[in-house]
């Protein structure tokens, strides 16, 4: 399998993305550090590969439940 230096790269910044997103609910733990890395793992999605944002208020929601979500999982943990 040839890799080239873009896939590296772009598969780099991946792995890089998730770890960071994850940290706060290793280091802060339960229902902020679930939100948190929620929100953190949703910004790209929505701020990012969406952009230009035509509807705010259907972003917002999203986010508001990327951050549910971690929330959500952060009360298990």
């Amino acid at each position: 399998m040839d890799i080239s230096k873009k896939q590296l790269i772009d598969q780099s910044l991946h792995f890089a993305w998730s770890f960071l997103a994850l940290i706060p609910i290793l280091w802060i733990g339960g229902f902020w550090g679930g939100l948190l890395s929620g929100l953190l793992i949703g910004a790209p999605r929505e701020l990012v590969d969406q952009w230009p944002v035509g509807h705010w208020d259907d972003t917002l929601l999203d986010l508001a439940f990327f951050a549910a979500g971690g929330a959500a999982i952060g009360m298990l943990l």
